[in-house]
């Protein structure tokens, strides 16, 4: 298969950029390379010069000591053939991520000299689709998709494009017990195969979420720093959470949000932004979707309620700001990375922050003291995003026993696991024996404790991307109808439209298709 080299869907470069939207062009790893024909002592003292993320000096002992071992070690299995490996679903195209990937290819290269790997990378989680779907209809499909969410896992799901792993699983001896449960579960999408207990994805890699604040600006205004504890539930929506947007949203004039002669118009600093609207929703008590019942829930009270409130922080108090609001605040300057930008410039008060973005321009290098606080409770419960990357193989492929090989050794071994997850994808291992490489990580950006995210795990949930019939459909409605509510229309008249609209898709996704169990 030859790999695509289409604008935004580039093969594997190697230009030095941490740029996440742009194209990469690592040259691909091939048998006739000299990086195939390393030797042990050659990989091993060559990733600890790059200074890989999670090679310890004692792991290369141990891989050195196996050099000078007078035992004779058992013929590795041969393998022949090449692998493809699409990354971008979401995120993992940074120099430093390509880097650690690419290691982790030599050593498996390295193990077998006739198979070759090749990298090909989207930009974005857009052209990822658009690559994967036009590779597999001209019949040149990827073997691997590599770090693709669990939202873009079920939004494929029922399309039939990810092969079940079970079989591979309990032939090679790998237990899901190794991964962590919220991790295995997530990654089962249960609402899909349910009973059947299919595995279309090896957790790669965890993300979850917390609240990262000014500091100064809260000084400024004030007002007490946000607790950093998950089981404070004085930190809540909408009452403390409200009042602390509105005290630190400033107009030009300096009038906060909800004081008399505020301009909405002229507003040069928000008090909160990137909260998505489903964080209210689902904080509320809102539900997408009754899977025994095969039924949509955006009528219920919590739906209705949490929609309404999601809305209101944009178009009623003006705490966070629409995509307009923030190019305005960012400039033309920033276009595509306004939310960055205006985060850095000291325009917003509050972001929502992945443990993905930690080491990231919204985390290092920021001109100001930040800290991270627990994502308020609402009267529903406290809501945060789990986010579980994996490693899925494509039906369409040709060549699942060595693209399983490949992914068993870059997401099941744990060495390897260790430095993919964090080094790889910026995020948590999904393997329980790797728990700690996310501390170990985060360490080097100054003032910042990783506790708060690992504390917030508990509260984690992944139904903003469990799958639901009709997935792409329902999702984009859901989006449509809070954009209506943002410009002034009301939860309780958008919402059972929404209804009725969402559950249409649903019925019509049943009546020409059926589940797997």
């Amino acid at each position: 298969m030859t790999p695509s080299t289409e604008p935004g869907n580039q093969t594997d470069g190697g230009e030095d950029s941490d740029a996440p939207n742009r194209p990469s062009r690592l040259l691909p790893l091939s048998p006739l390379s000299p990086l195939s024909t390393l030797s042990r002592r050659q990989f091993v003292e060559g990733a600890l010069k790059l200074g890989v993320t999670g090679f310890t000096a004692t792991g290369a002992a141990g891989l050195l000591a196996a050099c000078h071992s007078k035992k004779k070690a058992a013929a590795p299995k041969k393998l022949t053939g090449r692998v493809q490996i699409l990354i971008g679903f979401d995120g993992g195209n940074t120099a430093a991520q390509r880097q650690v990937q690419q290691t982790l290819a030599q050593a498996f290269i390295a193990a077998h000299p006739q198979v070759g790997i090749d990298f090909l990378r989207a930009t974005s989680a857009t052209a990822a689709e658009t690559q994967l779907r036009t590779l597999v209809s001209r019949g040149s499909a990827p073997d691997i998709v590599l770090g693709i969410g669990q939202a873009n896992l079920s939004r494929l799901a029922d399309q039939h494009m990810w092969l079940d792993l079970r079989p591979l699983f309990r032939r090679d001896g790998v237990s899901t017990n190794s991964f962590s449960t919220q991790a295995t579960s997530a990654a089962a999408l249960s609402s899909y195969y349910g009973g059947t207990k299919a595995i279309p994805g090896v957790p790669v890699a965890v993300q979850n979420h917390a609240l990262a604040y000014n500091v100064d600006l809260f000084s400024k205004a004030g007002l007490p720093a946000p607790p950093a504890s998950w089981s404070d539930n004085s930190w809540a929506y909408p009452a403390s959470f409200l009042q602390a947007a509105q005290t630190l949203t400033v107009d030009q004039a300096g009038k906060h949000s909800g004081q008399a002669g505020f301009d909405p118009t002229q507003i040069v600093q928000f008090g909160v932004a990137r909260i998505p609207a489903e964080y209210l929703f689902f904080s509320f008590g809102g539900h997408f979707y009754n899977v025994s019942k095969k039924k949509a829930e955006f009528d219920m009270p919590a739906a209705i309620q949490g929609a309404q409130f999601a809305g209101d922080l944009l178009g009623k108090y003006h705490v966070q700001p629409s995509a307009a609001e923030l190019a305005k605040l960012a400039g033309p300057e920033n276009n595509g990375n306004e939310e960055q930008a205006a985060w850095r410039a000291g325009k917003l008060a509050m972001i929502d922050l992945c443990s993905c973005e930690i080491d990231s321009p919204f985390g290092t290098k920021v001109p100001f003291a930040w800290k991270a606080a627990a994502l308020p409770a609402g009267p529903g419960g406290r809501f945060g995003p789990l986010e579980v990357n994996a490693g899925a193989i494509v039906v369409a492929g040709t060549q699942h026993d060595l693209a399983w090989e490949v992914l068993k050794s870059f997401a099941v071994d744990p060495g390897h696991e260790r430095q993919l997850a964090y080094g790889g994808f910026g995020a948590m291992p999904a393997l329980t024996a790797n728990t700690d490489a996310f501390a170990a990580g985060t360490k080097q950006v100054a003032g910042v404790d990783p506790a708060v995210w690992l504390a917030g795990l508990p509260n984690a949930s992944t139904e903003a991307a469990t799958w639901i019939p009709a997935f792409a459909d329902v999702h984009s409605l859901f989006k449509t109808a809070v954009d209506k509510i943002a410009g002034g229309a009301s939860a309780a008249t958008v919402m059972p439209q929404l209804q009725a609209d969402a559950q249409a898709k649903i019925d019509a996704w049943f009546k020409v298709n059926k589940l797997p169990h």
